[in-house]
């Protein structure tokens, strides 16, 4: 099984995004939102970067309901990047 998608919940979403695109040659897939970037590399790996603010808003107030809407709204963004990303690879043809 091939590891290919990796959410990372940070506290500064934009200097994260920085970090890996500078450093590890990632590129910019899809900004659903200003709290969430999803980057790929030129292996197929998809890293969403999603704000943890939005965990420590929604969990004292809600609890586990709390927990499970952020975690909905980090899928919503995977999702909208996996579309891109199938997208722009089905577009591009094969790999040779």
């Amino acid at each position: 099984m091939k590891l290919n998608h990796v959410n990372l919940p940070v506290g500064d979403v934009a200097a994260t995004r920085n970090f890996f695109e500078k450093h590890f040659g990632f590129h910019c897939l899809a900004e659903p939102t200003d709290a969430n970037v999803v980057l790929t590399d030129n292996a197929g790996l998809v890293l969403t970067i999603s704000n943890l603010i939005l965990n420590f808003a929604l969990i004292p107030p809600f609890g586990a309901m709390g927990a499970a809407w952020a975690s909905f709204a980090a899928l919503l963004a995977n999702l909208a990047a996996h579309r891109v990303g199938y997208r722009r690879a089905l577009n591009a043809g094969p790999v040779l």
